[in-house]
């Protein structure tokens, strides 16, 4: 069986080996549009060869896809933050920081979840800089004993954090940093920590308290009972063998929206990196990851420069937003514009964020009053090199595999889905 995606009543994109286009999709909506139904349970419904990293709000839902997706020859795995105890695996993200580098940017994506992007740059570095010491403390201690760094370590270390006035501030991790630089001269622990060093008791309290709200707004009791599981994920092997990852949370659940977007940032650099090893450059399992809720997180490094070359890697990416205004807001104007210049496929359900709308009218050539009527049962398609097309709402509860699997006996009511590739 061939992969596809349904876009529209109609309209599909077949997942077979062509030279046009990427496979990369946008979907803007506003809240209730049906992007849950029409994109991820369709793509569920039609996947067969490729891994696929989806996100799930309920529980009986992903029940019914993981049965699925097993009688397709998947492995299927569960990274569950409603119950965190029925999670296969834990993302760790400790498992994935094999440098400096690495850690920075890690600490940098953690603090871009609190919204504090706009503070002035020296706040956001400082603050940064702290969450990277106490990580990289962590890591080198974990080396020398010969154990598995936890980020639960990381949190208690930060949690021990004392900090004392005087003309100068001093905190408890001055002995420990102190230390570190003895056994471990290669770091650069001693300069990421200077940040606290010789500075005003008022100053440092300002830094921690940034520091404090982004491991406080990120790692709640849920997200650190998942990361407790004793079997991390192994992200190279998505890429390697045909993998479902269910990613269950609830929508609700803002913490665990921003510690999702911490996963798919390593996920991305794992998979790249994974497949710059290889002599093809490309995965032997391709990947398609849904990204439900993309703009509700935190920015996802270098995603405009990752989303560029993703095709030639084996990675797809579907980017589920409320507004384009939302996706400007979060990653800017330029990373935002590159983002949507590599989405060869957009589609467009519907919204009243004006700026969307003009900018699906300049696409289509209508009006914005046209776009902004759009009925709540259509979509707009517009992809690479074909005329935009107004067509249904994707009917996923009357496709013919979600019949044949989930509602056996009753008639199918509607559309044969390998007609009428788009």
């Amino acid at each position: 069986m061939i992969d596809k995606t349904c876009l529209a009543e109609g309209l599909v994109i077949s997942d077979a080996p062509i030279a046009e286009g990427n496979k990369n999709i946008i979907v803007a909506g506003a809240t209730g549009c049906g992007k849950s139904v029409s994109v991820i349970y369709s793509k569920l419904l039609h996947t067969y060869e490729a891994s696929i990293i989806v996100p799930i709000t309920k529980i009986d839902v992903m029940k019914k896809f993981s049965a699925l997706m097993q009688n397709r020859g998947y492995r299927v795995e569960v990274i569950d933050f409603i119950n965190p105890g029925n999670s296969t695996v834990c993302y760790e993200p400790l498992e994935y920081l094999n440098c400096e580098e690495d850690i920075k940017n890690f600490a940098s994506n953690l603090v871009g979840t609190t919204g504090t992007r706009n503070i002035e740059a020296y706040w956001y570095e400082a603050a940064v800089n702290v969450i990277s010491v106490e990580i990289l403390l962590i890591m080198k201690n974990a080396e020398y004993a010969g154990k598995r760094a936890k980020f639960t370590d990381v949190i208690r270390l930060h949690q021990s954090l004392r900090l004392y006035g005087g003309e100068l501030a001093y905190t408890t991790l001055d002995v420990f940093v102190k230390l570190a630089q003895q056994m471990y001269p290669e770091t650069n622990i001693r300069q990421l920590y200077s940040v606290l060093s010789g500075i005003a008791p008022k100053t440092a309290s300002c830094i921690l308290s940034i520091v404090n709200n982004a491991y406080s707004s990120t790692f709640t009791e849920s997200v650190l009972k998942n990361i407790r599981q004793s079997k991390a994920i192994n992200i190279e092997g998505i890429g390697q063998k045909k993998t479902v990852l269910f990613v269950l949370s609830s929508a609700m659940n803002k913490a665990a929206h921003r510690f999702i977007n911490l996963f798919y940032a390593q996920v991305f650099k794992s998979l790249f990196e994974y497949a710059e090893k290889l002599e093809t450059g490309r995965m032997p399992c391709p990947v398609h990851v849904l990204c439900d809720d993309f703009c509700c997180g935190c920015v996802i490094k270098d995603m405009d420069a990752y989303i560029s070359i993703m095709r030639s890697t084996g990675i797809d990416v579907f980017l589920l937003i409320q507004s384009e205004a939302q996706l400007r807001a979060l990653y800017g104007d330029y990373a935002a514009q590159t983002i949507l210049d590599n989405c060869d496929t957009y589609v467009y359900m519907g919204g009243n964020d004006i700026s969307t709308a003009r900018s699906v009218a300049e696409r289509i050539n209508k009006s914005v009053s046209t776009v902004l009527s759009l009925p709540l049962e259509q979509v707009i398609v517009m992809r690479r090199g074909h005329k935009p097309v107004t067509a249904h709402r994707y009917r996923t509860f009357e496709d013919a595999v979600y019949i044949e699997n989930f509602m056996e006996g009753k008639e199918v009511a509607c559309n044969d889905m390998d007609t009428n590739d788009f």
